[in-house]
């Protein structure tokens, strides 16, 4: 669901946000928070995660969530903004979601991780990407096929599908790595 191609598999939300016509943002790094040689094939910025939001429709953004692989999520907890405080806040109160400039975020480890030209992390309305179960997944037991070596076999079938919807107003968006 995350990096499917639409071609006899699921249409990803990469895929989709891709195909919407979504200007993705480019990683300029954190070389301006740290004063570093960081580059934006590398690391991601306090900037970058500024204008990552704000690529979103504000009617989206105010439900927006970021998604990003565990060890992207690593790196922006490293990141302090100019005045030294970390983006990363953990929840202050029982129920309250850790936080990303405020945001809340979503782990997925099939998100690519940081890397040059790699698409790390989706921010926006991620209630706009549903995904279309057809029918129950549906499982049928073979026990004759494999009998003759002590064995049972097992076949499932399943119609799966998911898209972003989007009326051209680009409720998600990302950011990628530069090359």
């Amino acid at each position: 669901m995350t990096n499917g191609t639409g071609n006899a598999q699921p249409t990803g939300l990469l895929t989709a946000i891709a195909a919407s016509g979504a200007t993705p943002v480019v990683a300029e790094g954190s070389s301006e928070s740290t004063g570093g040689s960081q580059t934006g094939a590398n690391s991601i910025g306090y900037t970058d995660l500024i204008d990552l939001e704000h690529s979103v429709d504000p009617s989206y953004r105010r439900r927006g969530k970021y998604m990003l692989h565990d060890s992207t999520l690593a790196s922006i907890r490293k990141i302090l903004d100019k005045y030294g405080r970390p983006l990363w806040q953990a929840g202050m109160s029982v129920g309250a979601p850790d936080t990303i400039n405020g945001r809340p975020y979503v782990i997925n480890q099939a998100m690519p991780e940081i890397g040059a030209s790699n698409v790390t992390v989706v921010y926006g309305d991620l209630k706009k990407f549903v995904v279309r179960k057809v029918r129950d997944l549906s499982v049928i037991r073979l026990n004759e096929l494999y009998a003759a070596s002590g064995q049972v076999g097992f076949i499932s079938f399943g119609r799966v599908d998911s898209d972003l919807l989007d009326a051209g107003t680009h409720p998600v968006n990302s950011l990628i790595m530069s090359s």
